[in-house]
């Protein structure tokens, strides 16, 4: 019944990605929001067996890149694969924002974050970040909705 009711959330589809001594990395997400307008913050939770997990909490900072319709395969792709074993990033053709994070090409947008602030919930961590900056880049494409049919 718990799942069920929690399917009822409405949650965008992000890849969160991070740069830490130049190694990259990135993960799919949907437990993102904003938590604070000033300072402007957000929260993101985090299962700490995901290699993008240490890297945040190493580098201190990440980019959080919206998807747009379509971007599905791209959710999936940063999703189900493992960054302990596999370059998520291999055939992409991703740029660098400024804080060295990647950026997926063809998002509705993306934020970059430096970490304040880290909390142990449950099976994940709350990580608190600060917006140092954020870019829209297709602001006319739809951003992508989490719909678990879409993934399982």
């Amino acid at each position: 019944m718990y799942d069920n009711v929690l399917k009822a959330l409405v949650s965008g589809v992000y890849v969160i990605t991070v740069e830490d001594q130049g190694r990259i990395n990135g993960m799919t997400a949907i437990w993102i929001s904003q938590v604070s307008l000033d300072p402007p913050l957000i929260g993101v939770g985090i299962s700490p067996m995901r290699l993008t997990h240490g890297m945040i909490l190493s580098s201190k900072k990440f980019t959080v890149n919206v998807l747009t319709e379509g971007q599905e395969q791209l959710a999936r792709d940063f999703g189900f694969k493992t960054g302990h074993s596999e370059n998520k990033f291999e055939g992409i053709n991703y740029s660098l924002s400024s804080n060295g994070c990647p950026v997926l090409p063809d998002i509705h947008s993306y934020f970059n974050c430096k970490l304040v602030r880290t909390h142990n919930v449950g099976d994940h961590s709350l990580l608190i970040a600060e917006v140092d900056d954020a870019i829209i880049i297709n602001e006319n494409k739809s951003k992508l909705i989490f719909d678990p049919e879409d993934f399982f």
